[in-house]
């Protein structure tokens, strides 16, 4: 187990990363679920070497997001910012990014912030507010 200021303080090599160019950026994109055998977070650090040997400098993540049910791509999330449990908890995930800026990677976090599954609370304020719900706006509702 990770101490208090390993899992809140970023690890050197997020501290020391330098982001590649945007202007010249060779970005993978890639679904966590499909891309390895082990559909998880752990299963792609083990491919991170394979991704940085094609030229790759930002690896861009399809939604990780919490989401309902066993599979998803991920543009239905209960939560925005929590990764899923099929994946691997928050630990991995910060693992994950640590290994690929380690490499010389960015990571590219895919999101959309309308979409949802009905149980995400944010939506749940909508369907019970209504227009008084801070969060109307946040979403397409009645063709509005």
């Amino acid at each position: 187990m990770e101490s208090y200021n390993d899992y809140f303080f970023p690890k050197e090599a997020t501290l020391n990363f330098k982001r590649p160019n945007k202007n010249n950026l060779v970005i993978y994109e890639l679904w966590v679920y499909d891309y390895t055998t082990k559909r998880s977070f752990p299963g792609l650090m083990e491919r991170l070497d394979y991704i940085q040997k094609l030229g790759v400098n930002a690896i861009e993540l399809m939604p990780v997001c919490e989401f309902e049910g066993q599979i998803s791509w991920g543009y239905n999330p209960t939560h925005y910012f929590a990764p899923d449990k099929a994946y691997g908890n928050s630990e991995m995930y910060k693992q994950l990014i640590d290994e690929c800026h380690k490499r010389g990677m960015a990571v590219i976090m895919d999101m959309v912030f309308n979409h949802c599954s009905y149980h995400n609370v944010l939506f749940q304020d909508v369907v019970k507010n209504g227009r008084k719900s801070k969060y109307y706006d946040w979403f397409y509702i009645d063709g509005d």
